[in-house]
């Protein structure tokens, strides 16, 4: 498994050219192997996917996954897919479900579900596979149904999970068991700690919090991830860049690697 950073950790500094580029340079020097761009500001408006791949090369990282807007994947599905052939990234993600689903319950989901397969068959064909990155609300039961179990039994097969193991043991399900029954639909995960600081639960680096890494990690090579991707939405003040430097600190551990 190699290490990527999800760059929504870093929003506040790719928000110009020059942010993103020594984005760049700062995570490959501290030895991360590849990157996510999401919530990139600078992408598309200052960054083209030509410059972006280039300067992925120059600093020898892969961009490993993206998330993207779903209307941009369901209507401008060509153009998506040629901007994920330059940059060469293989998973293209969202990061919710359009909101209708959530407030439909059961039936949304399957009918969104309809327009996913579709994704997933035009990207499929070019290589490319598309993710389902999840919060805890997929996991609350409405009219006897989950949506993280709809989406698993009833979409096309092909359909990846980005899997964000802080949100899957908010929900309070066993994250490594979880992974046990989702062998070859893990390709690339988020990796985030929780962690409780004067009796507040928080996001925290990885090794920093209480989830089993013990249990998770092994899960996930046994699962056939490829790209564990570490993530930190909120740094409560600190450097994001140290919070993921710290969590690689302790992916890199001979016990962890």
């Amino acid at each position: 498994m190699k290490w990527a950073a999800q760059f929504y950790t870093l929003r506040e500094h790719v928000k110009t050219a020059a942010g993103l580029r020594t984005a760049l340079q700062r995570v490959h020097e501290m030895g991360y192997k590849g990157v996510q761009i999401s919530a990139v500001e600078a992408f598309e408006k200052e960054v083209s996917p030509e410059q972006l791949r280039d300067w992925l090369h120059e600093y020898n990282l892969v961009c490993c996954a993206t998330h993207r807007p779903w209307d941009n994947l369901l209507t401008k599905t060509d153009a998506e897919i040629q901007l994920h052939k330059t940059i060469g990234c293989t998973h293209v993600g969202i990061g919710m479900a359009p909101k209708k689903c959530f407030d439909g319950g059961a039936p949304a989901w399957r009918e969104w579900v309809k327009d996913a397969n579709r994704v997933i068959e035009a990207f499929g064909k070019e290589g490319i596979s598309f993710c389902y990155h999840n919060h805890a609300v997929e996991f609350e039961e409405k009219g006897g149904k989950k949506a993280y179990d709809i989406l698993r039994s009833e979409a096309d097969p092909r359909l990846q999970f980005i899997m964000d193991t802080y949100w899957i043991v908010h929900a309070g399900v066993d994250c490594a068991d979880l992974i046990g029954q989702m062998k070859g639909r893990l390709d690339v995960v988020h990796l985030k700690d929780k962690a409780v600081v004067k009796g507040e639960i928080r996001m925290a680096p990885v090794g920093k919090g209480n989830l089993a890494w013990h249990k998770i990690l092994p899960a996930l090579r046994t699962a056939g991830t490829q790209w564990g991707i570490v993530e930190q939405d909120d740094c409560y003040g600190e450097d994001p860049f140290e919070c993921l430097r710290q969590s690689l600190q302790y992916l890199q551990q001979p016990e962890n690697a």
